[in-house]
């Protein structure tokens, strides 16, 4: 390979004809002529002749068009049979046939090369992708309706806070009405600086208050 490979700098792999370009490239042969018929069905010819290589199709159409057949094209059209049979003893690039090929041309440093390009771009798109997924969820976020809130972790939060409130208004009440005897505000006050500080330290309050 190291010795092929040093008297030629350059090797591209061609692919196989497919039913496309075989399709338009017997249009482009047979259309020049004016006596070929404009609406000759060459679609199932395209069919059989998928993978023949281009040189030997352009050798079979220039082979059955000669100067005598061209002549003869106004009282006898030209018909698909007659291509055909011109490659029945051609054989087609198989696949396995363009497998070894396909095999040889990996080995070579343009396809290594090539390899590498391609896998750099794959590990590109990848982090476009995440970073384009990561922007969507930003602008979901700040998109939201005013009031809401996207911390899981809020309601239990909220519920907590509103069992602490209707704590201290059961504490301020029961002094009011008189039933909480002489300690009873400062037992509702001390309770109230205890329940605040346990919200502290739980960072419950701080979320609550600027939410």
């Amino acid at each position: 390979m190291k010795k092929t490979f040093e008297r030629v700098s350059l090797i591209i792999l061609m692919p196989r004809p497919d039913y496309g370009s075989i399709y338009l490239y017997w249009r482009e042969l047979l259309m020049p002529y004016h006596g070929v018929d404009r609406n000759i069905d060459l679609s199932c010819l395209a069919k059989l002749t998928v993978h023949f290589p281009l040189p030997v199709l352009k050798q079979v159409a220039e082979k059955i068009m000669t100067p005598r057949r061209i002549i003869q094209l106004s009282y006898n059209p030209l018909r698909q049979a007659e291509l055909y049979e011109e490659l029945i003893n051609v054989d087609p690039i198989t696949d396995k046939e363009y497998k070894k090929f396909l095999k040889f041309y990996k080995k070579t440093p343009l396809a290594k090369e090539r390899a590498r390009l391609n896998k750099y771009n794959q590990k590109r798109r990848d982090q476009e992708a995440k970073a384009a997924e990561k922007q969507k969820m930003r602008n979901s976020v700040c998109k939201q309706p005013p009031g809401h809130n996207n911390n899981s972790e809020f309601a239990p939060s909220l519920s907590l806070v509103v069992g602490f409130v209707s704590t201290w208004r059961d504490s301020i009440a029961l002094y009011i009405s008189g039933g909480g005897g002489g300690g009873g505000l400062a037992d509702g006050l001390e309770q109230i600086i205890s329940d605040v500080q346990g919200l502290l330290r739980l960072k419950i309050l701080p979320t609550v208050i600027s939410i």
